[in-house]
């Protein structure tokens, strides 16, 4: 018993052209310009919202990043800090 192992080079040679060009017009005839537009549109809108999101997590990150700052100085140098905060408190209320 044999087998024959196809060899894909040669079932490349086999296609011929013009059987090719048939099934890539078919295959294009099937694709609706409207359907591709109505993607990228939402593709569109996704790529702003998931930038808008991206921004805002970012702001939240300098805050959280702040936050922590601030709370290790005050564990490090409690008085100091005391100091400071009241001394923004008395700036912003004048």
């Amino acid at each position: 018993m044999s087998t024959s192992v196809s060899n894909p080079s040669s079932s490349m040679k086999d296609i011929n052209p013009v059987e090719a060009m048939t099934f890539a017009k078919l295959f294009l005839k099937e694709i609706n310009n409207q359907d591709i537009n109505e993607l990228l549109t939402v593709q569109r809108t996704m790529l702003e919202q998931l930038d808008e999101m991206n921004e805002k997590l970012d702001d939240i990150n300098k805050l959280s990043a702040k936050r922590v700052l601030k709370t290790r100085l005050n564990k490090k140098y409690p008085d100091a800090f005391s100091s400071v905060a009241e001394m923004n408190l008395t700036q912003q209320n004048s």
